[in-house]
């Protein structure tokens, strides 16, 4: 069997040099040659998949729906089953409001995951680092964070009550809140685990004319 790739790139390395073997010289995916399996996501994705623990994790957008709760523009992570394809749960998040420079429309979540053990680490569309249950909702709601259900709506708008499909998210930290992040575009960010610490890219970039830094005191990772 494969290995997983629970990172961008190798895990502790970043050496982009794959091991695997015996891999498929052609692959077909209208003829399925060369091909396990076949999963739709959204109509834009600029996030790298990675496979851990029987799963796998990409960024997407919201233009083909999985979920009819979750209409409009939104940043998503699905998480499929590795085996089969078969689609277990996703996080769903509104945009920023500020400007569409903030968080450019249609581009989904662009943040690649990095998994450890049970738990999946990311940085959302609106510039949150998450800690996520690989498992998903289906083994119930692990705080501390237990808000999914407004976490998922644009501000002002009803919750909406989590379902097994769901992301469970264990914590977050809001980086343009606590940072001062002025985002641009979108949050790009490969986390790199190791130890106890968390190293995070935080997307500060210009403002919606391109010629200005509008935080230049922020972090820049």
């Amino acid at each position: 069997g494969a290995a997983d790739q629970p990172q961008w790139g190798e895990a502790g390395s970043r050496n982009m040099v794959s091991r695997e073997i015996g891999l498929p010289e052609q692959v077909e995916v209208a003829s399925g040659r060369g091909v396990k399996w076949v999963a739709a996501l959204g109509t834009e994705c600029y996030a790298s998949p990675v496979v851990a623990q029987g799963r796998v994790l990409i960024g997407s957008n919201n233009n083909q729906p999985r979920d009819p709760r979750h209409k409009g523009d939104r940043g998503v992570l699905m998480c499929f089953a590795e085996a089969d394809g078969r689609f277990l749960w996703q996080m769903v998040s509104p945009k920023i409001t500020t400007s569409m420079y903030w968080d450019w429309p249609n581009a989904g979540l662009c943040s690649t995951p990095t998994v450890e053990g049970n738990r999946a680490y990311v940085v959302g569309n609106r510039g949150e680092v998450l800690c996520l249950d690989l498992a998903g909702m289906t083994n119930g709601n692990d705080g501390p964070y237990t808000n999914e259900a407004a976490h998922c709506v644009p501000p002002g708008q009803a919750p909406v009550p989590t379902a097994d499909t769901d992301a469970d998210i264990v914590w977050l930290f809001d980086l343009i809140k606590e940072c001062g992040v002025r985002q641009h575009d979108s949050a790009h960010s490969a986390i790199l685990l190791h130890g106890d610490f968390l190293y995070v890219n935080t997307s500060n970039g210009v403002d919606d004319s391109h010629k200005r830094i509008d935080a230049p005191d922020a972090p820049a990772w």
